[in-house]
C-alpha cells in the first residue's frame, strides 16, 4: 500500500485510496467502523462523567441527610396525651436550671433575741428541718422573712445562727437589710462587712405598703452604694413590693406613680449617670428586680382560679423584663423572693383562708415548672418555718414535711437542664428536663383534673434509630404528679409519683417510686409507671 507523503487533513502521512479510487466494501466498513468506536467511545466517555458526577452529588447528598438525622438521633421525643396537643421536646434546646429557683424562707430561732427585745425569735430550728431542707433539694434561704425583718433587728447571734443555718443545709444565703433603725446605711454595711458567706441582699420588705416609690428609690441607691463599696461582689435586689401582676399602673403610691415603673425609673436615671465603666462607680446598684408573689388576695379562693394562675407568667415576666430593659439600659434577672397561694393577711387586715393542700401542692408544681420553663433564677417559698401555718409551710409543727414540701422533693427527681415546651397545660402540664449530655430525661407531670391521666412518651420519627429511646407510657393519679425518667440506649426507666392528700387529718404520703414495667396492678394509677 503506499502512502502519500504530502500534507492532508490526516497529517503529513495519508492512507493513499487504491487505483480508481474506490474503496473496498472491507475498507469502508472499517473505517465507519472506526468512526462509530470513536462516536460510541466519546459518548460512553461523556455519559459515564455525568453518571460520575451524579453519584458523587447523590453520595454528598446523602451524606448531609445521614449526618442531619444522626445528628437527631436521640435529640427529639414526643409527648402524646389524649386530650392535647402533642409536645415535642428538643433537647438541643436544653438551658441550665438556675439552682437558686428552688429556695425557701427561714426566720429567726425560736427564742433568739433580736438587738430591740427580748425573745424575738419564732422558727422551732433542728437538725431534723436541716436535714429536711436538704431532702427537698432546697438550695437558697432567704432570711430573715416577712415582716419581721422591719418590725426587729437582727443581732449578731441571730446573724450567727442563719451562718449556722447556711452551714448544716449546705445552701446560698439571701440576708434582707431593713429600712428602719438609727442608720439603715451603717447597719447594712456592717452586715456586709460580717456575712461574708451571703451572697444575695434584698433592702426592706413590701415597702410600696409604707413609702412612696421615690422615696424607698432614694434610700435603695444609698444602702446598695455602701453595700457595694463594702464588698463589690454582692448581689443587691429590690425593691421588694408586696405584689406585682404586669406592666400596668397596678399597685400605685400616694403621689399616683406606678410604683414598679417609678422605682425602675429613679434608679435607672442615677445608674446612667454614675454607674459603670469610666463612671464614679465602677458597680451597678440593681442586680435584680424583686417582687412578692401570691396569685389570691381575697379570704375565699376557687381552686379551679388557683389552678390556672400560671397563665398569669405569660403577662408579668416579658413585660416586666422589657420595662427593666428600657429603664435601666441592660437586663437584670427577676427574683420572686416571697410565693405562697395566699398571704396570711390580706391587704384589707382580714385573715386569709387556708387553701387545701391538694390544690396548693397542684398550685405550686405548677408554678414552679412554669417558672423553670421561664428561666427564672430566683423564687423563695413563703415559708419554710412552721410557726408560718398560713398559708401552708414546708414543715408541720411536728418537723415532718407538708405536702409542700413534698412537691419541692418531687423535683430533685428532675434534671439540671430544662427544655422549654410552650404546649397547651390543661388538664394535664408537662415540663421536661434534660441533663448536660442530654443521655437522661425526666418529665414532671401536673394532673389537675379529677380524672386519672395517660401520657405516652416516644422517640421522635425525624431519627435514625427508632432505639435511641424507649418508648413509655405514664400514668397520672387524679389531681396528682408524676416524674418519668428515661435513660438513652436503654430500656430502663423510672417513675416517682406523689398524690396531695384530701384528708383533713394532716397525714402526708411520702414521694413513691418504682422501676418501669414492674406494675403489679395495671389499674393502679398512684404508680406513675
Amino acid at each position: 500500500m503506499g502512502f502519500n507523503h504530502n500534507a492532508g487533513p490526516q497529517g503529513p502521512v495519508g492512507q493513499m485510496p487504491p487505483p480508481g479510487g474506490v474503496v473496498p466494501a472491507s475498507a469502508e466498513w472499517q473505517e465507519f467502523g472506526a468512526q462509530r468506536f470513536n462516536k460510541t467511545a466519546k459518548g460512553s466517555r461523556s455519559l459515564l462523567t455525568v453518571l460520575i458526577v451524579i453519584t458523587l452529588i447523590l453520595v454528598v447528598l446523602s451524606g448531609i441527610r445521614i449526618s442531619t438525622l444522626a445528628g437527631n438521633t436521640g435529640d427529639q421525643l414526643i409527648v402524646h396525651i389524649a386530650s392535647q396537643q402533642d409536645a415535642v421536646i428538643d433537647l438541643r434546646q436544653s438551658v441550665a436550671i438556675s439552682p437558686y429557683l428552688f429556695g425557701a424562707n427561714v426566720m429567726p430561732k425560736i427564742g433568739s433575741d433580736s438587738v430591740d427585745a427580748a425573745n424575738t425569735g419564732v422558727m422551732p430550728y433542728s437538725s431534723q428541718l436541716a436535714q429536711g431542707l436538704q431532702t427537698m433539694g432546697i438550695k437558697m434561704l432567704s432570711y430573715p422573712g416577712g415582716a419581721w425583718g422591719e418590725q426587729h433587728v437582727l443581732s449578731d447571734t441571730q446573724l450567727n445562727d442563719f451562718n449556722q443555718m447556711l452551714s448544716d443545709t449546705k445552701t446560698t444565703g439571701m440576708l434582707q437589710v431593713p429600712l428602719g433603725g438609727t442608720d439603715p446605711a451603717q447597719t447594712a454595711t456592717q452586715w456586709v462587712q460580717s456575712m461574708k458567706s451571703v451572697k444575695f441582699w434584698t433592702v426592706g420588705n413590701e415597702p410600696d405598703l409604707t413609702m412612696t416609690a421615690d422615696a424607698y428609690a432614694q434610700q435603695f441607691i444609698q444602702l446598695s452604694t455602701k453595700m457595694h463599696q463594702a464588698n463589690p461582689d454582692i448581689k443587691v435586689f429590690g425593691p421588694e413590693v408586696s405584689s406585682y401582676f404586669d406592666v400596668n399602673p397596678g399597685t400605685t403610691d400616694a403621689d399616683g406613680h406606678a410604683w414598679m415603673d417609678e422605682f425602675l425609673q429613679k434608679v435607672g436615671a442615677f445608674e446612667k449617670q454614675n454607674c459603670g465603666p469610666g463612671k464614679q462607680y465602677s458597680f451597678y446598684l440593681l442586680d435584680g428586680v424583686s417582687f412578692h408573689y401570691y396569685p389570691h388576695m381575697t379570704p375565699n379562693v376557687q381552686p379551679s382560679l388557683l389552678l390556672s394562675s400560671d397563665n398569669e407568667w405569660d403577662y408579668i415576666l416579658p413585660g416586666l423584663q422589657d420595662q427593666i430593659k428600657s429603664s435601666l439600659g441592660r437586663d437584670v434577672p427577676v427574683a420572686i423572693t416571697e410565693m405562697n397561694t395566699n398571704p396570711a393577711i390580706g391587704p384589707d387586715g382580714t385573715p386569709m383562708g387556708k387553701m387545701a393542700p391538694a390544690y396548693a401542692s397542684l398550685w405550686l408544681a405548677d408554678t414552679l415548672g412554669t417558672l423553670m420553663n421561664e428561666q427564672v433564677q430566683y423564687a423563695s417559698f413563703y415559708s419554710a418555718s412552721p410557726s408560718v401555718m398560713n398559708p401552708t409551710p414546708l414543715f408541720a409543727l411536728d418537723g415532718s414535711e407538708t405536702a409542700m414540701g413534698r412537691v419541692y422533693e418531687l423535683f430533685t427527681h428532675l434534671q439540671n437542664q430544662v427544655v422549654p415546651l410552650a404546649v397547651q397545660d390543661d388538664p394535664l402540664a408537662v415540663f421536661a428536663t434534660t441533663d448536660k449530655d442530654h443521655k437522661t430525661v425526666s418529665l414532671l407531670f401536673v394532673n389537675k383534673t379529677p380524672l386519672p391521666q395517660v401520657a405516652q412518651v416516644n422517640p421522635s420519627t425525624l431519627t435514625v434509630s427508632q432505639g435511641v429511646w424507649p418508648s413509655q407510657n405514664a400514668k397520672i393519679a387524679p389531681y396528682g404528679l408524676a416524674v418519668l425518667t428515661l435513660h438513652r440506649d436503654t430500656a430502663k426507666a423510672e417513675g416517682f409519683s406523689f398524690v396531695p392528700p384530701s384528708r383533713a387529718d394532716g397525714t402526708v404520703d411520702p414521694v413513691n417510686s418504682a422501676i418501669c414495667g414492674a406494675r403489679i396492678d395495671p389499674v393502679v394509677t398512684s404508680v406513675p409507671c
